[in-house]
């Protein structure tokens, strides 16, 4: 009785033993593989970032919108250039970024419009922002028309070594052209413009350069005047 008790203690202590190791191995094999998603997620975060950004144009009916996709290292002022090129604007009224309970934009000139301690849009990127997907903010151009854009953050995409950027990806509807009276002169615009008869017709023709197509979207053209930016 005594030599079968110390085989069957014997026996038992070998399976405990081949347990533990089997346990460590498996200990050491999830040691590992958390190790390894650390590492992957230490690389993701220093990839380099793109915003998908939509740009907006608030109120207007139908929707006039931009797809932009944009390094997070971009600036502020470099978005500014970024919308005027994609929505033909020609950038030279005074304009406004508000993000949270902060106001960017040039603080030489925007100062002295707004009541608002104005931060310098050259001095952020939109990394330092904090920025994430279904992040919105507001940009605003001529504070005379008042041409109001919304910013929505659609996703954060790692950067693909065969795009250039900025790249404009989509978009509906043409874009107002400048000092036409915002939105509603806008539309004032096209509708004169449909009609040959209208007494202001040959007149706003001339001013705006020939036919108005307010459906017209050419994402080709858009590029290469972000090609062009990007060539500065």
């Amino acid at each position: 009785m005594a030599k079968k008790r110390m085989r069957e203690a014997e026996k038992s202590s070998k399976k405990t033993q081949a347990q533990a190791k089997s346990n460590e191995r498996k200990r050491r094999a999830e040691a590992l593989r958390r190790a390894r998603e650390r590492e992957e997620e230490m690389e993701a975060q220093d990839a380099p970032k793109i915003y998908q950004i939509k740009v907006i144009l608030a109120g207007s009916k139908p929707q006039i919108w931009r797809r932009i996709e944009v390094s997070a290292e971009c600036t502020l002022k470099t978005l500014r250039q970024i919308i005027a090129t994609v929505m033909d604007w020609d950038g030279l009224h005074l304009h406004e970024f508000k993000i949270g309970r902060k106001t960017y934009g040039n603080p030489e000139f925007d100062a002295d419009f707004s009541d608002l301690r104005v931060l310098d849009e050259g001095d952020v990127t939109l990394h330092e922002l904090g920025l994430r997907t279904k992040s919105k903010f507001s940009y605003r151009y001529d504070f005379g028309d008042n041409w109001e854009h919304t910013l929505l953050v659609e996703n954060v995409l790692e950067e693909d070594p065969t795009t250039q950027y900025p790249v404009c990806t989509g978009g509906e509807m043409a874009a107002p052209p400048d000092d036409c009276g915002g939105l509603w002169g806008y539309y004032q615009l096209q509708e004169i413009l449909d009609n040959p008869a209208d007494p202001e017709y040959e007149e706003l023709r001339e001013w705006f350069g020939g036919e108005l197509d307010a459906t017209a979207f050419d994402v080709e053209a858009i590029n290469r005047r972000l090609d062009r930016l990007r060539q500065r």
